[in-house]
């Protein structure tokens, strides 16, 4: 696999060369001429790690429903989802199954949560995956595993 290197005072310089770079190959950034880091592409990333970016039905549900609530006139922007988002996913959508199902009545007892966020969070459990959300608090005590990609 080829690779490039970039120091560190070069990244910190110019992010977007490094990120050009990235996008073609892995990128070293070195400090003081020692390896610290890799810059790579998400899907270089999932190819590595055998990972497979998979959403449940809910979620497309989820948004079709905010698409068709905000973009009324736009039948362009309505279209996105299926469109675009929907081929490159296929094969990997969760469904809401008889064991999420089974496993979302639990999360109403005793302390009712959202509908929405027991579907997500039971189809995520089910499937032994982590919820990626920034709406963590919600999803909090349902038994998912949970993690805020855009958090701090």
């Amino acid at each position: 696999m080829p690779v490039s290197k970039i120091t560190s005072r070069d990244f910190n310089q110019d992010v977007g060369k490094a990120k050009r770079a990235a996008a073609k190959c892995p990128v070293i950034i070195t400090d003081r001429g020692q390896p610290t880091y890799v810059l790579m592409s998400i899907d270089e990333d999932r190819e590595l790690t055998g990972e497979r970016q998979v959403f449940s039905t809910y979620w497309v549900i989820s948004v079709q429903l905010r698409l068709n609530s905000r973009f009324r006139r736009w039948r362009a922007r309505r279209s996105w989802l299926t469109d675009k988002v929907m081929p490159s996913f296929d094969g990997r959508v969760l469904s809401f199954d008889t064991d999420a199902a089974l496993y979302c009545a639990q999360l109403h007892v005793p302390n009712p949560h959202s509908d929405r966020d027991s579907y997500i969070a039971s189809i995520g459990y089910v499937h032994d995956m982590t919820v990626a959300t920034q709406n963590t608090k919600d999803f909090e005590g349902m038994g998912v595993r949970l993690v805020d990609p855009w958090g701090k």
